[in-house]
C-alpha cells in the first residue's frame, strides 16, 4: 500500500504541507515537485514501499531528507518551476505527473498514467476544495472515511469539500489507463483573494469547504478544454509558471461559475426539480446514441413530460431533443480535435446517419464546418 500524506498534523515526512514548510525556511520558490522513487509511486507525500514506511527522524532538513531517501534506495528530484520533462517510470506505473502549487493555497495536479499492476493507496488531506476531472481513461473512485463512495465520470468534474482533516483510499488495476486534471484550494487562497473578486461566485466556492460535500458539476467544455491546456502547451520555465497559474486560476473561476449558475437555477426552479433535470441530463450524458423516449426519461427521474420540458429549457436554454443534439456535436468536435478522426467516422461514430447532416449541424452550432477541426 502506498501512503500519501497532505497534512502536517501527523510526524508522516514528506508530506505537501511540511515539504512547502521546509522550502519557505530554505527559501526555495513555491514549487512543482517531481520526484524520482524507485520501488514506488512518484507523488509529492509520505510513501509507504512494501512493508515498511518512510519517516523522517528529527527536523525536516535537507540532510535528513537525502539520508531517508538513501536508506529507500530513492531518487528525489526537486524542480523550482515546470520543465518539459514530467515522465515517471516506476514499477507501479508510468506516465506524466506534475505537482505545482502556483499561488499560496492552490495547486494544480495533472497526470497521465498507465499503471502496471494493482496497487491501493490511502491519502489524508486538510481542510480544502479539491476539483478534478477525468479528461481519458478511467479514473477510479475514492473511498473517503466517514462518506462513502465518490465517482470521476469522465470528462465530469467532482468537487469535493473537506471541511476537516479526512482520510480516503483508491484502488488501482493494471493495465488502467487515465489522464486527469485537479485543482486543490485551502483555506490560505480564499482568505487572500476573497475581497478581490468582489462577488459571490467564490464566496459560494469558499462555503463548500467549510464541511464534508461532494457535488458533480455540470458537464463543461470549457472545464475539459482547460484540462487538457494544462498538458498541452508549448512554454517552459518562467512562462510555464505563469501560464499554468492563470490556467489554474481560469479552471476555479470557471468552477465558481458552474456553482453559482446551480444556486441560482436552484433558487428559481427548487432543489427537487433541479436534482431530477441533473438525473435527466445524466441518463441523456450516458445514452446519447439511443437516448430514452422523452416519456420514459421522465418515469426514470420521477416526473411528468410537460414538467421536465419545461424545465429543461429554463435551466439549460434548449429543449430534451436540442440537449442531445449539442452533446453529440461536442463529442464529435472531441473525436476530431482529440482522437484524429476523419469527418464520416466522427459523424457516424456519434448517431448521425450521414456526414453531410453531420457537417450542416455543425456548422450551425460551432460556426465553421467541421473539417476545420480535422487533425492531419
Amino acid at each position: 500500500m502506498i501512503i500519501i500524506n497532505e497534512s502536517s498534523a501527523e510526524p508522516l515526512s514528506l508530506g505537501v504541507c511540511e515539504t512547502e514548510k521546509y522550502l519557505r525556511e530554505t527559501q526555495l520558490s513555491p514549487p512543482a515537485l517531481r520526484w524520482r522513487a524507485a520501488g514506488t509511486r512518484n507523488r509529492a507525500g509520505c510513501f509507504e514501499m512494501s512493508q515498511s514506511q518512510m519517516y523522517i527522524d528529527g527536523e525536516l532538513t535537507a540532510d535528513n531528507v537525502i539520508r531517508a531517501a538513501a536508506e529507500r534506495s530513492m531518487q528525489i528530484a526537486l524542480a523550482t518551476e515546470p520543465t518539459a520533462d514530467t515522465s515517471i517510470e516506476t514499477p507501479f506505473g508510468s506516465g506524466q505527473m506534475l505537482i505545482q502549487e502556483v499561488q499560496p493555497g492552490l495547486r494544480y495536479e495533472s497526470h497521465a498514467m498507465s499503471c502496471h499492476s494493482d496497487m491501493e493507496f490511502e491519502c489524508s488531506v486538510p481542510p480544502q476544495v479539491s476539483c478534478a476531472i477525468t479528461l481519458e481513461g478511467n479514473l477510479d473512485g475514492i473511498n473517503i472515511e466517514g462518506f462513502g463512495r465518490v465517482e470521476y465520470p469522465l470528462k465530469q468534474a467532482t468537487l469535493i469539500g473537506f471541511g476537516e482533516h479526512s482520510r480516503w483510499t483508491r484502488r488501482m488495476r493494471a493495465d488502467q489507463y487515465f489522464k486527469s486534471f485537479c485543482v486543490t484550494l485551502q483555506p490560505a487562497f480564499f482568505e487572500r483573494f476573497a475581497d478581490n473578486f468582489g462577488d459571490a461566485q467564490l464566496s459560494t466556492l469558499a462555503a463548500f469547504g467549510q464541511d464534508l460535500h461532494v457535488e458533480a458539476l455540470p458537464l463543461s467544455q470549457r472545464l475539459i478544454t482547460l484540462g487538457h491546456c494544462a498538458f498541452d502547451h508549448s512554454y517552459s520555465g518562467g512562462l510555464a509558471t505563469l501560464y499554468q497559474e492563470s490556467n489554474t486560476l481560469r479552471f476555479v473561476l470557471e468552477v465558481a461559475q458552474l456553482m453559482s449558475e446551480e444556486r441560482r437555477l436552484v433558487q428559481k426552479i427548487g432543489r427537487s426539480h433541479f436534482d431530477r433535470l441533473m438525473h435527466a441530463r445524466s441518463i441523456l450524458d450516458s445514452s446519447l446514441l439511443a437516448p430514452p423516449k422523452t416519456l420514459d426519461l421522465a418515469r426514470q427521474v420521477g416526473t411528468n413530460v410537460t414538467t421536465l420540458q419545461t424545465h429543461f429549457k429554463l435551466a439549460l436554454g434548449t429543449t430534451i431533443f436540442g440537449y442531445v443534439k449539442s452533446r453529440r456535436l461536442e463529442t464529435g468536435r472531441i473525436l476530431l480535435t482529440e482522437h484524429r478522426l476523419g469527418v464520416a467516422e466522427a459523424a457516424y461514430r456519434v448517431g448521425f446517419t450521414s456526414p453531410s447532416a453531420f457537417s450542416a449541424a455543425y456548422r450551425r452550432h460551432f460556426g465553421r464546418p467541421p473539417s476545420s477541426d480535422v487533425i492531419a
